[in-house]
This record gives C-alpha cells, structure tokens and sequence, in this order.
C-alpha cells in the first residue's frame, strides 16, 4: 500500500511543483524519497521476532540492486565524469521492480526462504479459531 501512495505522489507531484520550489520544502524534499525507502528495507536488516512468518535471506534480494547500481555509477563515472546524486529518485523508483523480480526468483529457487515463526506468540481469539 505504501508503494501505491508513493507513485500517486509521484504522479500528482506535477500539479503541485510551485510548493516544491519554496525554500524550505526544496530543503526537506532533497532528503524525502531516501528517507521514505530507506524505511522500507529497514525491515530486511532488522532482527525482528514479530509476526507468523519470517523471512530468511532476506538481504540477500538487495544484491542484484547492489550490483546494477555499482555499475551504472562507474559508467556514469567512466564515460561523463559525473554521478548519479542527480537521479537518485529515479533510481531507487527504477530499482525496485528490479529487486522484486529477483527477489522472487530468489524466492523460487529456494535462496531467500519464507518460514513459519516458532516464537510467534499468538492472541487468545486465534487461538480460540485455531482449536476449533
């Protein structure tokens, strides 16, 4: 659900550029989308015991992203001389189809692992469904 918000935000952004432009939001708005994905894959590096399931390798669906970054800043570095500071909104929107489709195929081949939470501690209610 929070993807979908940011890409209607993305997409509305337009009609609202004159906001973007003052001052003190173009200073908040550099570090926004950063913060906004960098809290999304806080739950990869996390050592979390919440929930029925729990994911295993995890960290390891970010490689591929690793990866293609690395590469395309040394050729950015490589051919122009510059960095990829400028388009790092565009990037992390472009990589995050990228590292769902491999994290699923790592999920297919059994590299990242899904699994049932043993210290899961469950409400008396579903315990209650669960019995009968």
């Amino acid at each position: 659900m929070t993807i979908v918000i940011l890409a209607l935000a993305a997409l509305f952004s337009a009609w609202i550029s004159p906001v973007f432009e003052l001052p003190s939001v173009k200073a908040a708005s550099n570090y926004l989308i950063p913060a906004l994905f960098g809290s999304l894959t806080l739950g990869l590096f996390g050592n979390t015991s919440a929930g029925k399931k729990v994911v295993k390798g995890g960290v390891k669906g970010v490689i591929p992203v690793i990866i293609i970054v690395t590469v395309l800043a040394l050729i950015v570095r490589i051919t122009s001389g510059g960095s990829l500071f400028g388009m790092i909104g565009f990037l992390i929107l472009f990589m995050l189809p990228i590292a769902i489709i491999f994290s699923r195929i790592m999920w297919k081949k059994g590299i990242i692992q899904v699994v049932d939470n043993d210290d899961a501690v469950s409400s008396p209610i579903e315990e209650d469904i669960l019995e009968k």
